[in-house]
């Protein structure tokens, strides 16, 4: 006999569903602050690229790759909202 109940999943894939939310939610958040924002803006997003950064650094913990987005935004807002070098 067998049941019908909801599907669960096991610690490990619950994990790479989470990580792979954060990929999804990062490369959204890239997208949105590359299309709204131009350069001389990024003072004013410094939080939001501080989050794609620990983004990036928890996919690349985890040993996946960071969207390009991601990547691209990173690299274009980062040195001009701190002075630490990308």
């Amino acid at each position: 006999m067998t049941t019908t109940g909801p599907r669960t999943n096991t610690p490990q894939q619950s994990i790479q569903n989470m990580l792979l939310l954060v990929d999804e939610l990062s490369r959204l958040l890239a997208v949105e602050l590359d299309y709204h924002y131009e350069d001389k803006d990024a003072k004013f997003i410094g939080s939001g690229v501080e989050c794609l950064i620990a983004a990036s650094t928890l996919l690349k913990a985890n040993g996946l790759a960071p969207s390009d987005a991601c990547s691209h935004s990173i690299r274009r807002f980062y040195r001009k909202t701190t002075d630490r070098l990308c």
